[in-house]
């Protein structure tokens, strides 16, 4: 994972001047697949790795209320498995959602510290205003 995106960090930086790179999740998201089943990330280790992967020059963060997120994640998995693989499956994905709610959480943090610009949405709004808020970070952030 790590030569992958490393890859495409560098394949980025022969991009045109003034050419937006929209890269969506990466970094972040391929860090949280390290959650371990059942477990936790030390916090330590997550805010080491974000020290030291590249800075994004900005973050959209589309937030949701933990339980909202469940609640959607839950509605999505009705009929995808039997009862009890499905019980199962959601137990696990219910904590790799806590846990990557603080990981997403850290992460911000610490790329905020190092200079990224974070713009915060609100997932609980409309799907059009959602993506309406998003294209506006990515306007700010090209000016």
């Amino acid at each position: 994972v790590y030569r992958k995106l490393t890859a495409a960090w560098q394949m980025i930086g022969r991009n045109p001047p003034g050419c937006p790179i929209v890269w969506d999740e990466g970094w972040c998201h391929k860090f949280s697949a390290l959650i371990p089943l059942g477990g936790s990330l030390d916090p330590t280790e997550v805010a080491t790795y974000f020290e030291k992967v590249p800075c994004p020059l900005g973050v959209i963060f589309i937030e949701a209320p933990e339980a909202t997120i469940i609640d959607r994640y839950v509605a999505r998995s009705q009929g995808r498995h039997g009862d009890g693989a499905r019980r199962m499956e959601t137990k696990h994905k219910i904590n790799q959602i806590t846990q990557s709610i603080r990981l997403y959480n850290q992460a911000v943090n610490v790329l905020q510290k190092r200079g990224s610009r974070i713009f915060h949405i609100d997932g609980n709004q409309s799907a059009i205003q959602v993506a309406v808020d998003v294209q506006e970070a990515l306007k700010e952030l090209t000016r």
